[in-house]
């Protein structure tokens, strides 16, 4: 069986109609029947927070068919990697220098995921969401704009759209589907996935 991490596309409160966070325990639980349902081996084994972010074993070798069969049962699609590009990935987005400071301001790192092909061969242009900085052919690292409010905190009111505005940033410029989260959601998820793997990358 293989070990995959796969990130959702428009999921929980990363989704621009949700209303309320999903109750993933229960929630996994409804997607492995389904997938059982349909004969498939592949099996949510964990997850983190509440957008999508799922550690899956399957015996597919394609990840096409792991797509088609997530999104087959959940209605959704789904970028779909493995344990070792995820860990390069963090490696590089933590030596990615920050943008220069931004009163008012913070840059938040994360990752944007291409769901399926072309590749991207180009960096999108900086936007009014985000800056970014090469990874790999179906990602690409983003520095988020993140507004703060007097006490220097967060300003919840004026998220900009967050990670999905990211995403949809990366569409736009480049074309295809993206789906994007912090580097702290990406970390959060390998760290669930490292606990399956038998000898985890340092």
């Amino acid at each position: 069986m293989g070990l995959f991490i796969c990130f959702g596309v428009n999921i929980g409160n990363l989704g621009r109609v949700s209303k309320r966070r999903i109750v993933m325990g229960s929630w996994t639980l409804e997607i492995n029947k389904k997938l059982a349902s349909i004969q498939s081996s592949t099996k949510i084994v964990d997850w983190y927070g509440h957008t999508g972010n799922f550690v899956i074993e399957s015996s597919r070798t394609e990840r096409s068919d792991i797509v088609s069969e997530l999104t087959s049962v959940v209605g959704a699609s789904f970028a779909v990697l493995s344990y070792d590009e995820v860990t390069d990935f963090v490696s590089a987005a933590r030596r990615a220098f920050s943008p220069p400071p931004l009163e008012g301001n913070r840059w938040t790192c994360g990752i944007a995921f291409e769901v399926g092909d072309p590749p991207c061969l180009s960096v999108p242009k900086q936007t009014s969401h985000a800056v970014f900085f090469a990874l790999s052919d179906h990602s690409v690292g983003a520095w988020k704009k993140d507004q703060l409010a007097e006490r220097g905190i967060l300003d919840r009111e004026r998220r900009g759209g967050g990670w999905g505005a990211v995403s949809g940033d990366v569409s736009k410029t480049v074309g295809g589907v993206w789906t994007a989260r912090s580097l702290r959601t990406v970390i959060g998820t390998l760290e669930k996935a490292r606990q399956y793997i038998e000898e985890p990358r340092l």
